[in-house]
Order: structure tokens, then sequence, then C-alpha cells
């Protein structure tokens, strides 16, 4: 995809697409266009649209569904995907960008693009990885280029903070044993805790805090006498002192807190054991239960609550939990939050299209000199009649540059002696051919500063690029972020918000 400035006898492209299946793709979200919204990304960025501030090409204002169309980008292969310019070039300054985010947002109504509300403004909280501050804010004119907006203040993002600092409250909530399992009664968990000691037992019997901390286990109590058949185990540990467990999550029914209920305990075969208690006040009622024991109560308190609800299965091997999976579903939307970038810049925008936070590449020691290129592909004669653009990827920084052949811009390239760069061409039938950063550390700056020019030998990478992944193989010989492949999705700030408030 190209833009051309057509006043100009130079026109100036803003956007060279190197592979179009690969160009990065809009998240999309539907909403009310009278009601507004507001959505937050995983990476952490959020777009706040008020309600009724959308029109028409003629000034009227929307109603009914419209949709939402975003992107972002900050790590350079995607800068690199979308093809758009990080060069500025106005009668002040020339010079090449790096970004610490570019975003695109449109809003359309069925195939009609929809406009900002004179006096209306809709925000945009940018998250980055980048927290410097000498990033000023730019918009893309396609036909002019980049155009100065604003300077933005660069702020940590608070909302993953809280949102983590409140999953973890949430998480100390969760009792690392489920509702299978029980004692007989707190004067176990007393004894088992004080280690028998009758004189500290007596003395903290209503203990709140000692109670507080016996409770954070979250084992349920039958409050009931203990059997006199498990009393009478001769075991290293009696089985009354152990922790039991029914043979699915119970909820014990409140008549069953009564000392004076009758408790019948049978051996069944194997480990377990037939319970049943039927109550002194209601003959009526009786409650039969399966159960078995699990470990002394001591091997329980030996390990935190903390403790065990990240090793739950390493202390129990292959026991049930009916609260891992509350522990797994709250790790797992943590892990979502830690994925957020660590800072946020907010702008409030007046208008659709593309932006960016950009600095100016430091390129005083730079030298200028003429470029020409050669190939190993198979026809080198048709792959050097039809490069006509290159793109030049700095090491260790989010920018790219793109070399034009038809704006001279071989007859006055750039770069710099003590930053390393990797160049790449796109060859017909999805190939690409590459120099390599390892080749940039043989050039001869001072023979290239005497003679003005120098040919670089591209190499073809020998697999096609159907993929992102294709492509970050052949730039990078690696993988990049495999784990953000699958948690690229636009979630609701509300539905985000919740466990926050």
């Amino acid at each position: 995809m190209l833009f051309f400035k057509c006043s100009s006898p130079r026109p100036i492209q803003t956007i060279t697409v190197p592979f179009p299946h690969l160009d990065v793709p809009f998240q999309t979200f539907k909403f009310s266009a009278e009601n507004g919204t507001q959505v937050r990304l995983s990476s952490g960025t959020f777009i706040q649209i008020p309600a009724n501030a959308l029109t028409d090409t003629e000034g009227n204002v929307v109603t009914g569904e419209v949709e939402l169309a975003f992107r972002e980008v900050e790590e350079t292969i995607n800068v690199f995907r979308t093809g758009i310019t990080m060069k500025y070039d106005s009668a002040e300054r020339k010079g090449n960008f790096q970004t610490a985010g570019m975003f695109e947002i449109k809003v359309r109504q069925g195939d009609k693009e929809l406009q900002v509300k004179k006096g209306e403004n809709v925000t945009v909280g940018s998250a980055s990885n980048e927290g410097d501050a000498d990033y000023s804010f730019y918009n893309l004119d396609k036909e002019k280029g980049w155009n100065y907006q604003t300077s933005v203040a660069v702020d940590s993002n608070f909302y993953k903070k809280r949102k983590l600092d409140s999953l973890n409250n949430l998480k100390e909530k969760v009792y690392p044993f489920g509702k299978e399992y029980f004692a007989f009664n707190y004067d176990v968990l007393l004894d088992v805790y004080f280690n028998d000691n009758r004189n500290r037992i007596d003395k903290n019997r209503k203990n709140r805090r000692v109670r507080r901390k016996i409770e954070r286990y979250g084992v349920q109590r039958l409050e009931s006498r203990i059997p006199y058949e498990i009393l009478k185990t001769k075991a290293t540990t009696p089985l009354a002192f152990w922790l039991w467990k029914f043979n699915t999550p119970t909820n014990i029914p409140k008549w069953i807190d009564n000392y004076y209920n009758k408790v019948e305990i049978k051996k069944n075969s194997g480990s377990s054991y037939t319970l049943t208690i039927m109550s002194r006040e209601d003959k009526s009622k009786k409650w039969v239960k399966t159960i078995q024991p699990v470990i002394p109560i001591s091997q329980m308190y030996a390990h935190t609550p903390s403790d065990w609800r990240k090793n739950f299965r390493k202390y129990i091997k292959k026991a049930k939990n009916s609260n891992l999976q509350e522990l797994e579903k709250i790790n797992k939307e943590m892990e979502m939050v830690e994925l957020q970038k660590d800072f946020i810049r907010k702008a409030n925008i007046s208008g659709f299209g593309i932006y960016n936070y950009d600095r100016w590449r430091n390129e005083e020691n730079k030298v200028t000199f003429t470029v020409s290129f050669s190939f190993d592909a198979q026809d080198k004669k048709e792959a050097q009649e039809l490069v006509t653009t290159v793109w030049v990827i700095p090491s260790g920084e989010k920018s790219v540059m793109q070399w034009h052949k038809y704006k001279d811009e071989w007859d006055k390239a750039m770069l710099l002696p003590d930053k390393k760069v990797r160049i790449c061409a796109v060859l017909p039938n999805k190939k690409i051919a590459i120099f390599e950063e390892s080749e940039f550390e043989k050039l001869n700056f001072e023979e290239i500063k005497r003679t003005e020019k120098h040919t670089f030998h591209l190499k073809t990478y020998p697999q096609t690029i159907e993929t992102t992944q294709d492509l970050e193989m052949a730039l990078y010989g690696k993988l990049l972020n495999p784990e953000e492949l699958e948690n690229n999705k636009l979630t609701s700030f509300l539905e985000l918000l919740h466990s926050v408030h």
C-alpha cells in the first residue's frame, strides 16, 4: 500500500507494507454510538469514546451499533510489518524516529468511516515498556508525513498495580483446603497447634488471633465428639488428630455442630470409613458420609497457608482440591495482567488515524553514501530490477528505516558506524533477502567514507514467509514473545475493573 503527496515532485511515501498478508491486524469492538464505550487491551492500553461523539462525513451525529477498529505497534518487528515510515521530513528538521508506541484507530458503521464530533475528544492511553520522558506525540498525514502534536507525560501503569494488588488480596482469601477436607473439632486443631501442651491450649482456647491463624487453612470442622473407634487407634499419630477428607466437596449441615449428637464410624475396605451422625434432638436427622484420613494435622501446620496454595499437589500427591480451581483461575488472571506494559501515555485526540510517540534517533556520527545491492536469488537480474525499497533495522532500537530507490535515497543512504543494522528486501513469491548484523561488523567505514559508495550483498532466506513466526525466524533466528501470540485480545474495560473496586 503506497500513499503519495501529489503536489510535490518528490512524493512522500508514508506506508510501504513489506508483506501485506502479515500486516498487523486490527482488533475490533462493537458498541452503541449513543452510549460510547471504554475498552482495555491485554497490553494495558485503553480507549474511551464518549456517548454521542461520532458523526458521519456530513457532520450528522451517528446512532446505533458501530465498530471500533484499533491496532497498536511498539516492537520493532511490528513496525516493520506495518510498513509505516519512521522518517520525519520538514523544512525545519529531517531525521528518523524511535517509537515508544504507535497506534491506529478508526470507527465505522457498515462500510462508512466515521469521524469524531467537533468539540469532542477520544482518549487513548497507550501502554508501553519505554519509560523515558523525551517522547513527543505525532499524527501521520498519509500524504505529507508526520505532524507534531504535543509533548505528553509518561505515567506508571497504575491499573496494573491496583489489579495485581486486588488479585493478591483475593488469592489470600481463598482457603488452601477446599470443602473436601475437615477435622472433627476445633479442640483437635488447637491441641496439635500447641503440640499437646495443656497449659498453652487452655490459655489460648478463646484467643481470637490463634483461631484466625488456624482458620486460614480453611479446614471445616464437625464440632462433634470424636468417635471412640478412632480415639483408641494405636499409631504414631492417632486418627483423631488427622486431617480427613470427604469423597466430594461437602457443606456440613449446621445441626451437626452439637457435641451431644451420636457419632459412629465404621472401617471399610482399604483406607475409607463410613461416618454416621444422628441428631440428638431430632431422631429423623441422619448424616452418612464416606471419609478417609489424609495426613496428620501436624503435617498441615508444617506449611503456611500460602505455601499450601502454591504447592498443594506437591505436599499431597494426587489429592483433589476444589479450591485449587479458584486459585488457578486467579493465577491465570494474574499472568494476563502481568503481561501488561509498565507505562502509560495518555492523549486526547479529535480525529481518527495513525498516531505515534516518538523521539529522534541520535544520528550525529552518520556516514552518508550511495548504496547498491546484489542478490543471490535464482534470478539475480529480476531481483535487482524489482527491488526498489529496502528496510534497515537498527540493532536494539524500536525503529525501522526505509530506503526508496525512486526517491534517490539510495544516493544518500545513511548509517552509523557504531550502530549495527540488518538490511532486508522483499522478493517475489513471499521471499526475503537479508544483509545480517554479523556482516555489518565487517564493513570498512573508512573506505566507505573515501569512496562514498558501497554494495551490500543480500542473501535469500531459504523459506517462504507465510507467517509472523516465519518472519521472526528469518530476521532474528528465533521466535519473539511466543506467549503473546495467544493473549493479544481486546477485553472489556469494565469487565477487567470488576475486582479492582
